[in-house]
């Protein structure tokens, strides 16, 4: 049988410290949800501070989206999850190319996306290679 996904006030006090960001809205997490970030947390000793940084700043960033963009969030990794490893890859590097350009460049390519038709952008994912949505 699994173990089964406790509540916030039956975590420890060092879970609920790493897991801070959460505390509101853990009861209402679903178990899965709870005992992958409960494995995290079990990890969190091992980390490096680079690690804990990553880890603490993905939680208040999660925790900052409203319902939808988790949901958007939620869909997305689905999306990649079901790609070709090969697909995922090239998604990966142009993800890290476009956050290797600077600021005011990153913020001049959104506005431009955002301000394209939806067929503009299905056009591009297709010259591109990368899957619709």
């Amino acid at each position: 049988m699994d173990k089964p996904a406790p509540d916030w006030a039956e975590l420890t006090r060092a879970e609920r410290a790493i897991l801070a960001p959460l505390a509101e809205r853990w009861d209402d997490l679903p178990p899965h949800r709870r005992l992958h970030l409960l494995r995290v947390a079990d990890r969190w000793q091992d980390m490096t501070p680079e690690q804990r940084a990553r880890f603490s700043g993905d939680l208040r960033r999660l925790e900052s989206l409203s319902p939808e963009e988790r949901r958007q969030l939620h869909d997305q990794r689905r999306r990649m999850e079901a790609m070709p490893e090969h697909e995922r890859r090239l998604h990966r590097e142009r993800l890290e190319h476009f956050q290797r350009l600077p600021p005011d460049e990153r913020e001049r390519l959104r506005e431009r996306w955002l301000q394209m038709s939806p067929e503009e952008r299905q056009a591009i994912r297709e010259r591109s290679g990368s899957p619709g949505r």
